[in-house]
C-alpha cells in the first residue's frame, strides 16, 4: 500500500509539519502551526511501493547510468529542483539524473499532485512510471522566499532518494529522516543570510549511494553555499563629514546587479567597527543615488557607519566600514531687534526670533555696563525673556548704556548659542505724534476756515504759517510769521486767515509737559469755493426750416449767463463740462435761446448757467436737437416733351428745402434713398424738368433740408415717354463730291427733339422695310464731314453699300435712341413709321476738265479741272488717238503736277488722246466715269 506524509506552510513561507501518517490527513491551514515542532517537516510516510502477489514487491535499484527526468513543476521552483537533482549528482555514483523536454523519453515524471495532507509523494526504486509528487498546495507559495526555496529544494532531493532506492533512516537531520527540521538541524542559517547547508546529502547517505550504484563518494568542500549569487562589491566607496557637516557616504553607481539586489548603510554607537550589531539603525538608499547622509543628532557621539550591496537574501561582499563622529548642529543664535521704550509699561521691548524648540536668555553685568557677557551663566544679572508672536520686553534697573547678551538655549540639552549683543540706551522722551488734519472748507456765514482736526490725548493744536511766502510750508512750531492755538471742539477745529489765499499752514501738535512738538502736517488753504449756480431748466426745442435755426425755452438763475456746448467730433455725445467741446453761439432774449443749425443733425447741446462774478458754472442740462424729417414732396402727373427732351411734371416742397430726385438702372425699381444717382431740380412757377434713363421709369423724388440734409421718405412718380408718330421725308439722293462712297439727301418732316434714323442696304427696296438692328443718326454737321455754316449742315450722310442700286430705310427716332445715355444695350424700339427709298450708286463723280493750252516754256499743258484730290490720267500707247476708258488694260499712267486748281503734264507724245477720272480708291465703284481730252502739241 502506499504511504506519504504531510506538511503545512505558513503564508510567510515558514514550514511546519503535521504529525500525522496518514493520506487522509487534513491539510493545516496557512498562518496555523501543527503540533508538531514549528520549524519540521514530516515525510514519514510518502513513499509508493510496488505490489507483487498481493505484497509489496523488494526495492529495486536502477540498472541505467542516465535516469531521466521530465520536469512539469512551473519555473518558479526551478532553483530548488535543479539544486536537488545536483547534489544527488555530484555524490559521485554511477548513475546521474537528467532532464528531458518529452514526457514520453523520461522514466520520472515530476510534478504537482492533488496528494491530500502530504507535501510529497514519490515511488521507491526502479519501478515503471516511476513520479515524484509535490503537493499543489504550494502553488501558491513565495518561491523567492529563502526558506521555501531550500525546503522545497530538500522536500525534491527527499522525494528523490526515494526514487533511487533509499527508505526512510533514524538518523536525525538526515536527508532521508522522516523528520525534516529546517531550523534545528541549520539548514537555513539565521546568522549567514542568503547561505543554506552544502550538505544536503549526509555522509552516511552519501556512502550507501555509491555502494549500491558505485562510484566514488564526493563531498561538498564548503559547509554554506548561496542561494543566489553574489552581486560585485561596491566601488568609490568614501566616508566624509562629521564634523562640522552630517556624515555622508558616497559610493559609484553600480552598473549591473543580480535581481532583487539592494544596498544596506548600518549606523551603531561603537569606537571600533566589528559585526553589526541586530539593533544597529538600517537604511536602504537607492542605489543610483550614489550617497547616503546621516541625520544629525543632538547627542555628541561616535558610530560605526557600514555599507554593503546584497543579494535579495542579505549575501553579499565583505562591507565597508568607517567609525565617524556623529554632527551635531550648533543652536544658532537669536535675532535680536532694536530695543524701545515703552513709557507706559516702563519697559524695554524689541523683536525677537529664536530657533524652534529653544528659549531666549538675557545675561549682563550691572557692574560693568559696557562689558559684553560672553557665557549664558557669565556677569551679575540675567532673566528669561519671554517671547510672544515675534516680541520680547526686557526690565533693566540698572545704569544705562548696558550691554545685554542673548542667548537662545535648546530645551532638551541644555544647549546654548553663541551671543548675541544689544545695547540698551537712555531712553528719548517721543514727541507727540503728528496731527490729523482734515481739508479746510469755509464757512461763509462764519467768515472762517472750518477743518476736522484729530489730536493725541493731552496735546494742543498749534498753527503757524508764513504771510511773506504763501506757498511756503513752515517747519518749526516757532517758524513763519504768524500762528495761533487752534481750538479743537468735537473734532472740529476752525482758523481766521486775513491774509493773501491760497496760503500753506502748517499744524503741530504740542505736548504742555515736555513742551515737545510733532511733525509738521501742512494744509494748503485756497481761495474759498463759491457755490455753483443751479441748472438751467430747459424747454423742448423747436425748429424754424426757413430760419434754419431751433429755437428753445431756457430759465436760468437771477444773475447768471446762460452758456451752451457741444461736441462737434462726436456730436451724439453729450458735454458734461462748461469749458469741454466747442462753443455753440446762442441769441438768448425773453427766456428763449435761437441756435442756428450746424448742417449735422442730430447734435447734443449742453446749457450751463455762469454766475459771472466767480466763474461758477452749474452742472449740465442737455437737449437732443434734431432736424425734424422734411414733409415728402408732391409731384403732379408727368409729361414728356420731345421737343426738350425733358419731362414735366408739377411739383410742390416745403419751404427750406429743395427737390432731389434719383432712379437705379433698373428701370421699375426705385430708390428709397437719394444714394442712388441723387441729382438736384429746380422748381420754377411750381413745374419741374427732369430727364431719366429709361423712357418708361420709376422716379424717386425727396425733399432735403437746405442746412442739414435731413431726407423725407420718398415720393414714387412712373413716367412714360411715348414713341415719334410722324412721318418723315427725304429728298433727292446724290453723290458727296469729293468724299465718295458717302451719299447725302435733305430730310423732312421730324419732330423737335427727335431725329432721323436710317440704315442703307445693298439692292432694291423690299416690299416691307427689312429688321433694322441699329440706326445711323449721322448729319454732315456731326463729326469732321460739315460745319453750321455749310447750307447742307443738317443733311443725312451715309455710304453707299454696293454699287448699282441700293435702299435707304429711315425713320424718326426720339431721345432715348439717339442721345447714347442709356446704361446698356441698344433701344431699336424708340422710333416713329419707317419708309424706303431707293437710290443709284454710279461711283465718284467725273472731273469736269477744261480746255487744254500748251505752256512752250514749260513744255506741259495746263489743263483746268474742277478739282484735283484723286485726278488721274491715263493714255493707250498702242493706240495713242483713242482715249481709254478707265480701267482699260494696257493703259499708261500720266504724271499730274497739280498747281491750285489747273493740272500740269507733259504730252506722252506729240499728238494722244488722254482720259481723265477720279480714282475714290474705295467704294463699290471706285474710279469715275473717263472725260476724254485731244492733246497736240502745236508744231514750230
Amino acid at each position: 500500500m502506499a504511504m506519504v506524509a504531510t506538511l503545512a506552510v505558513t503564508v510567510d513561507g515558514s514550514a511546519v509539519a503535521s504529525p500525522s501518517a496518514s493520506r487522509e490527513a487534513a491539510p493545516a491551514t496557512a498562518g496555523t502551526t501543527a503540533t508538531a515542532s514549528d520549524d519540521s517537516l514530516n515525510l514519514g510516510a510518502d513513499t509508493v511501493r510496488p505490489h507483487q502477489a498481493g505484497r509489496a514487491a523488494p526495492v529495486q535499484k536502477w540498472k541505467v547510468r542516465t535516469l531521466y527526468y521530465y520536469d512539469a513543476l512551473p519555473a518558479k521552483w526551478d532553483w530548488s529542483l535543479q539544486t536537488a537533482v545536483a547534489k544527488w549528482n555530484a555524490a559521485g555514483a554511477h548513475i546521474r539524473l537528467a532532464r528531458v523536454a518529452k514526457a514520453r523519453n523520461a522514466q520520472v515524471r515530476i510534478g504537482y499532485g492533488n496528494i491530500g495532507s502530504a507535501a510529497g509523494l514519490a515511488t521507491v526504486g526502479a519501478t515503471r512510471n516511476a513520479f515524484v509528487r509535490l503537493s499543489s498546495r504550494f502553488s501558491s507559495m513565495d518561491a523567492l522566499n529563502a526558506r521555501n526555496r531550500v525546503a522545497i529544494m530538500n522536500v525534491l532531493a527527499h522525494e528523490l532518494g526515494h526514487v533511487l532506492g533509499f527508505q526512510h533512516t533514524t538518523a536525525r537531520c538526515s536527508l532521508m529522516s522522516p523528520v525534516l527540521d529546517i531550523d534545528a538541524c541549520n539548514v537555513v542559517p539565521a546568522t549567514i543570510p542568503g547561505y543554506y547547508k552544502c550538505h544536503t546529502l549526509d555522509t552516511p547517505l552519501v556512502q550507501r549511494f555509491v555502494r549500491l550504484y558505485g562510484g566514488r563518494a564526493r563531498y561538498p568542500s564548503a559547509s554554506w553555499c548561496l542561494i543566489d549569487p553574489l552581486p560585485q562589491a561596491l566601488t568609490g566607496v568614501t566616508f566624509t563629514g562629521g564634523t562640522s557637516s552630517p556624515v555622508a557616504v558616497h559610493w559609484n553607481r553600480p552598473t549591473s546587479v543580480p535581481a532583487g539586489s539592494t544596498l544596506v548603510v548600518k549606523r551603531w554607537p561603537s569606537s571600533t567597527c566589528g559585526a553589526a550589531p541586530s539593533w544597529a539603525e538600517t537604511s536602504r538608499p537607492s542605489m543610483s543615488l550614489g550617497v547616503w547622509l546621516d541625520q544629525p543628532t543632538y547627542d555628541a557621539e561616535v558610530d560605526c557607519f557600514q555599507v554593503q550591496l546584497v543579494n535579495r537574501y542579505g549575501a553579499g561582499p565583505a562591507p565597508q566600514k568607517r567609525v565617524l563622529a556623529r554632527w551635531v548642529p550648533s543652536v544658532d543664535a537669536p535675532v535680536i531687534g532694536v530695543p524701545s521704550y515703552d513709557f507706559d509699561a516702563e519697559q524695554f521691548t524689541f523683536t525677537a526670533s529664536v530657533p524652534a524648540g529653544t528659549t531666549l536668555r538675557a545675561r549682563w553685568d550691572a557692574a560693568h555696563p559696557t562689558a559684553c557677557v560672553t557665557s549664558p551663566s557669565g556677569g551679575t544679572d540675567g532673566d528669561f525673556v519671554q517671547v510672544i508672536d515675534g516680541h520680547g520686553s526686557l526690565v533693566i534697573p540698572g545704569t544705562l548704556p548696558q550691554c545685554v547678551s542673548f542667548f537662545a538655549t535648546d530645551s532638551e540639552t541644555g544647549r546654548s548659542s553663541s551671543p548675541t549683543f544689544v545695547t540698551f540706551t537712555e531712553p528719548t522722551w517721543p514727541n507727540p505724534d503728528a496731527p490729523v488734519v482734515g481739508t479746510p472748507t469755509y464757512d461763509f456765514d462764519a467768515e472762517q476756515f472750518t477743518f476736522s482736526a484729530t489730536v493725541p490725548d493731552g496735546a494742543a493744536l498749534r498753527a503757524r504759517w508764513d504771510t511773506g511766502h504763501p506757498s511756503t510750508c513752515v517747519t518749526s512750531p516757532t517758524g513763519g510769521t504768524n500762528g495761533a492755538f487752534v481750538p479743537v471742539d468735537g473734532g472740529q477745529g476752525s482758523l481766521v486767515i486775513p491774509t493773501t489765499l491760497p496760503q500753506c499752514v502748517s499744524f503741530f501738535a504740542s505736548d504742555p509737559e515736555t513742551n515737545l512738538f510733532s511733525d509738521p502736517v501742512f494744509v494748503t488753504f485756497t481761495e474759498p469755493n463759491w457755490p455753483n449756480p443751479d441748472a438751467p431748466v430747459v424747454g423742448t426745442p423747436t425748429y424754424d426750416r426757413v430760419g434754419a435755426q431751433f429755437t428753445v425755452p431756457v430759465t436760468v438763475p437771477d444773475g447768471a449767463q446762460l452758456v451752451a456746448r457741444w461736441n462737434s467730433a462726436s456730436p451724439g455725445t453729450c458735454v458734461t463740462s462748461a469749458t469741454g467741446g466747442s462753443s455753440v453761439g446762442i441769441a438768448f432774449a425773453d427766456g428763449v435761446a435761437t441756435i442756428a443749425e450746424s448742417g449735422t443733425s442730430p447734435r447734443c447741446v449742453s446749457f450751463f448757467a455762469n454766475d459771472g462774478q466767480h466763474s461758477r458754472y452749474s452742472v449740465a442740462t442737455s437737449v437732443t436737437l434734431a432736424v425734424p424729417t422734411p414733409a415728402s414732396p408732391t409731384i403732379g402727373t408727368a409729361t414728356w416733351d420731345a421737343a426738350a427732351s425733358k419731362f414735366h411734371a408739377p411739383a410742390s416742397i416745403a419751404a427750406g428745402t429743395h427737390l432731389v430726385y434719383s432712379m437705379t438702372n433698373t428701370a421699375s425699381v426705385c430708390p428709397a434713398t437719394t444714394a442712388a444717382n441723387g441729382q438736384t431740380l429746380a422748381v420754377s412757377n411750381g413745374v419741374t424738368d427732369f430727364q431719366t434713363l429709361y423712357p418708361h421709369q420709376c422716379v424717386s423724388f425727396f425733399a432735403v433740408d437746405n442746412r442739414s440734409g435731413v431726407t423725407s421718405a420718398s415720393t414714387q412718380v412712373t413716367v412714360d415717354a411715348p414713341l415719334p408718330t410722324e412721318t418723315p421725308t427725304i429728298g433727292p439722293i446724290s453723290v458727296m463730291d469729293r468724299l465718295y462712297p458717302w451719299f447725302e439727301a435733305q430730310p423732312a418732316g421730324i419732330a423737335a427733339g427727335n431725329k432721323l434714323g436710317y440704315q442703307v442696304f445693298a439692292g432694291a427696296c423690299p416690299q416691307t422695310p427689312p429688321a433694322v438692328t441699329q440706326w445711323r443718326t449721322q448729319r454732315q454737321s456731326d463729326g469732321y464731314s460739315g460745319t453750321s455754316s455749310d447750307p447742307h449742315a443738317d443733311w443725312a450722310m451715309f455710304p453707299s453699300p454696293a454699287a448699282d442700286t441700293n435702299c435707304l430705310v429711315y425713320t424718326s427716332v426720339d431721345w432715348f435712341y439717339w442721345t447714347g445715355s442709356r446704361p446698356s444695350g441698344w433701344l431699336t424700339e424708340r422710333h416713329g413709321p419707317v419708309l424706303m427709298k431707293e437710290f443709284v450708286d454710279e461711283g465718284p463723280v467725273p472731273p469736269t476738265v477744261g480746255t487744254p493750252v500748251w505752256n512752250s516754256t514749260s513744255g506741259k499743258f495746263e489743263i483746268p479741272v474742277s478739282h484735283v484730290q484723286g485726278l488721274r490720267a491715263i493714255y493707250d500707247p498702242s493706240d495713242p488717238t483713242t482715249c481709254p476708258p478707265p480701267g482699260t488694260s494696257g493703259t499708261q499712267s500720266i504724271s499730274l503736277l497739280q498747281v491750285g486748281g489747273t493740272a500740269q503734264l507733259s504730252p506722252p507724245l506729240p499728238h494722244a488722246c488722254v482720259t481723265f477720272y477720279n480714282d475714290a480708291g474705295q467704294g463699290p465703284v471706285p474710279v469715275s466715269f473717263g472725260t476724254p481730252v485731244d492733246l497736240t502739241v502745236p508744231q514750230g
